[in-house]
């Protein structure tokens, strides 16, 4: 009886072992595939990204996405090539995404502030200031992103203190001293020229050739403090001002003249 009743048991035992080999090989293929699919899809997505070529760098982000939903990273580049794409709606998406998977990523944080900042939503984005500032109390973009909360809340003065220590961290950092030239030039104060800085003066205005009006606009007084001897790149980085500049300029604009905030334009 014992003998015979052996048979049937070692079979099934055969079976089951068959089956759970089959099932982990044929998960082990399917996640190797997919990590390639995935490797494959970034891979195409930041050589359409260095290209330029943004329209075809969000299909295969979107593909990387799809693969693996969980990857905050693609979901904060996805972002990115949208901002580019001047696709505002889709890129809070793509960062609220981000910072829901991976509240670390103070880059996101910052773009989605910025959004908040762009869309009135004052609160929201004094929340991103400070979580960002809490991280890092020296980060340059959080403290620009800070002081233009600082502008909504109509505390000009706050503002200009943010953006005091911001150019105390970093006194080379050109749009910082643009945004605080305008701050000054909102709050309706000027500072006259210090002395012997007359010659760094039109040393620093001969090299600025922006092609915009609200750059070359900007500056102003605060022009005097950049550090002698500036070099040219150093300035032409207004040619591609970060979003938080932008954002800070078009609010600035904004308090003063009670007007919806507008994006620089460009001359001709």
């Amino acid at each position: 009886m014992n003998s015979s009743g052996k048979g049937p048991e070692r079979l099934l035992a055969k079976w089951l072992s068959f089956f759970f080999i089959a099932a982990f090989l044929t998960v082990s293929l399917s996640c190797s595939s997919s990590e390639e699919k995935k490797t494959k899809h970034l891979t195409r997505a930041q050589e359409y990204e260095e290209r330029q070529e943004y329209s075809k760098a969000v299909i295969e982000y979107k593909n990387v996405i799809q693969i693996d939903p969980q990857d905050a990273a693609a979901h904060h580049a996805l972002g990115k090539i949208y901002l580019k794409l001047k696709k505002g709606q889709e890129a809070f998406r793509s960062f609220l995404r981000t910072t829901e998977l991976d509240p670390d990523n103070l880059d996101a944080q910052v773009s989605l502030g910025n959004i908040y900042l762009l869309t009135k939503k004052t609160d929201e984005a004094r929340k991103k200031a400070e979580l960002i500032l809490t991280e890092e109390p020296g980060r340059i973009d959080g403290l620009l992103l800070m002081a233009g909360v600082q502008i909504q809340e109509k505390k000009i003065q706050e503002a200009i203190k943010t953006l005091d220590k911001a150019v105390s961290l970093d006194p080379s950092e050109v749009k910082v001293r643009m945004a605080r030239g305008r701050v000054f030039t909102v709050a309706k104060q000027y500072e006259r020229p210090k002395p012997n800085t007359r010659n760094v003066w039109k040393s620093n205005l001969s090299r600025l050739h922006y092609g915009s009006s609200s750059h070359s606009c900007t500056l102003g007084w605060d022009a005097l403090m950049m550090p002698r001897g500036s070099s040219r790149s150093s300035l032409l980085t207004l040619r591609q001002s970060t979003p938080p500049l932008i954002y800070l300029d078009a609010f600035m604009r904004a308090s003063a003249n009670g007007s919806k905030p507008k994006p620089p334009t460009k001359r001709r």
